[in-house]
């Protein structure tokens, strides 16, 4: 039977080999095709592996709502398994460029270990254009890929919350210069994640010095775990090493809220506290001064009744004065008035007694006149 049916397909071939031969090339370019796809997928992860590795992505990224104090890192760093540990600062804002407004995250990045080799260095950003800030008010940018938007170095980028918050709450400054462009494993997607303020879309990230954040408590926590780089990412070995760990980092988070619960719960009763007293220590002193302002006013109400009846008595003297005045004025008046009659009377028979002296006085001068006359008469005779 077989050597009937390798006669058979020789005699086929023999009579047609084109056929053959496009029936072999088809099969060998599927051939070639699948085995190019099979090992596809395990090269990409491989080379993606090497990639984490070697930029120390992140094999945990720890949140909480309250935040992270240092007790919370110390804490977590207890755990024999974590190789490196990361307390970072994190802010969604709106940055300003060129008249258009647009959502980035801002990350913190440690420079003191930015060129080291330090296992806490996680989530290590590469550098491809311009340098590292130097000094306050620079920043990195996002290199960008085609897509989300880009800030050149040298530009100038304002910031703001979005919010009624002010954003010198948050960051040191509220404009920075973008003086490098930088790739980082954090993001290896377009994909930037979402929040509320804007439009709701985190179009592009940049990187600040932590000393530029005025946050009280860490945002986020990157650890990175023992013998988790000796494994490919994508095999179970990983979750196998990563699981234990996330279930005591679960545990660890449980005691710790309660325990950040009681402590933020300490710290409003103390300020709440403080509050009372600075409010029955001003209760108190507006007592004391309500006091102060009663017994000052009761002095002033006594001093005004006192003026009140100094006034009275000064009135009724004024009153008494004046009546005695206008009493003087209207005897003086009088005797004004029967000094002017006397002397219009006076007067009067003074004219009366003129008139008589003057026509005795002109009949003298005739009288005169006449003798005169009589003895000029005489002397002529």
């Amino acid at each position: 039977m077989t050597s009937s049916l390798m006669k058979d397909t020789l005699r086929q071939i023999t009579k047609s080999p084109g056929r053959y031969l496009s029936i072999l090339l088809i099969v060998a370019l599927g051939v070639g095709f699948f085995a190019g796809i099979k090992a596809t997928a395990p090269d990409m992860k491989i080379t993606a592996d090497k990639y984490f590795d070697h930029y120390r992505l992140m094999d945990f990224r720890l949140i909480s709502t309250m935040g992270f104090n240092k007790d919370d890192v110390e804490a977590i760093k207890g755990l024999e398994e974590i190789e490196g540990l990361l307390p970072s600062y994190s802010l969604d804002v709106l940055a300003e460029f060129e008249g258009n407004e647009n959502v980035v995250k801002i990350m913190s990045i440690p420079l003191d270990k930015a060129n080291t080799d330090d296992e806490s260095y996680i989530n290590r950003i590469k550098l491809v254009e311009g340098r590292l800030p130097e000094s306050s008010g620079e920043i990195l940018a996002e290199h960008g890929n085609g897509i989300n938007p880009t800030y050149p170095i040298g530009t100038k980028v304002r910031f703001s919350t979005g919010t009624d918050e002010d954003i010198s709450e948050l960051l040191k400054r509220e404009e920075y210069t973008v003086v490098g462009l930088v790739e980082t494993p954090y993001y290896l997607s377009f994909e930037r994640g979402s929040t509320n303020i804007g439009t709701g879309k985190i179009t592009s990230f940049m990187i600040l010095p932590e000393e530029e954040f005025n946050l009280d408590v860490y945002t986020d926590v990157f650890l990175t775990v023992k013998e988790a780089r000796d494994v490919q990412t994508y095999d179970e070995e990983y979750d196998l090493i990563l699981n234990p760990v996330k279930d005591k980092l679960k545990k660890i988070g449980e005691e710790r809220a309660t325990l950040r619960f009681e402590e933020i719960m300490d710290e409003a009763n103390e300020e709440l506290n403080k509050a009372k007293k600075e409010l029955y220590d001003g209760e108190k002193e507006l007592e004391e001064e309500l006091k102060k302002a009663e017994n000052e006013l009761e002095n002033a109400r006594r001093k005004l009744e006192e003026g009140q009846r100094e006034l009275d008595k000064k009135e009724r003297e004024f009153y008494s004065q004046i009546q005695k005045a206008e009493k003087v004025l209207k005897e003086q008046e009088e005797n004004l008035e029967n000094a002017e009659r006397e002397y219009e009377k006076n007067l009067e028979q003074f004219n009366i007694e003129k008139a008589k002296a003057m026509e005795e006085f002109h009949k003298a001068e005739t009288e005169i006149a006449k003798g005169e006359e009589e003895i000029e008469k005489k002397s002529r005779r």
